[in-house]
């Protein structure tokens, strides 16, 4: 047996039970092991917490592109730091939408968010970002294209001030 095949069974990483690669993972700081597991682990429980302590937006966005589990992925977004990472999240159209609303959630760029207002296919994501889009050109303009009533219906809330952002 190999010294460094002994020290992975030792520190957890190659063990059969979940729960024991789990305590592995709490313990573990290193960022390649962290990413391999994050990647390729079988139980969603061990790559959540794998997810969780990785902060590098490069790494995170690799799962994010990979991943299919709905928690995995959410804990993925909470760690990302950029802007940038957080627009790709929320127009990778290949994610769920709770993770693209996630990410949504935390886009401060008004720019992409008007881009999302705009042009992105789920209704979901285009209401979550007029919510946010403090321009009155661009929610005119989703009252005027949108294809969605209710999106329209909200946009049109905002701008005569019935939703309470904007007051006469």
């Amino acid at each position: 047996m190999q010294l460094s095949s002994l020290f992975r069974r030792r520190a957890g990483w190659d063990d059969k039970d979940p729960n024991k690669r789990l305590k592995a993972v709490e313990k573990c700081r290193d960022k390649a092991t962290l990413k391999k597991l994050a990647l390729t682990d079988s139980s969603p429980a061990v790559r959540t917490a794998a997810v969780e302590k990785i902060n590098d937006d490069a790494t995170l966005w690799e799962i994010l592109q990979n991943e299919q589990n709905t928690a995995v992925c959410q804990a993925a977004v909470r760690n990302v730091i950029s802007q940038r990472t957080l627009s790709q999240v929320a127009r990778f159209r290949a994610l769920d939408i709770e993770t693209r609303l996630e990410a949504l959630s935390r886009i401060t760029d008004e720019e992409v968010l008007e881009q999302l207002a705009l042009g992105d296919s789920s209704k979901s994501v285009r209401m979550a970002c007029i919510k946010k889009v403090r321009s009155r050109e661009i929610l005119q303009q989703v009252i005027t294209e949108d294809r969605s009533g209710q999106v329209a219906n909200l946009a049109t809330e905002i701008l005569n001030g019935t939703t309470g952002r904007y007051s006469r």
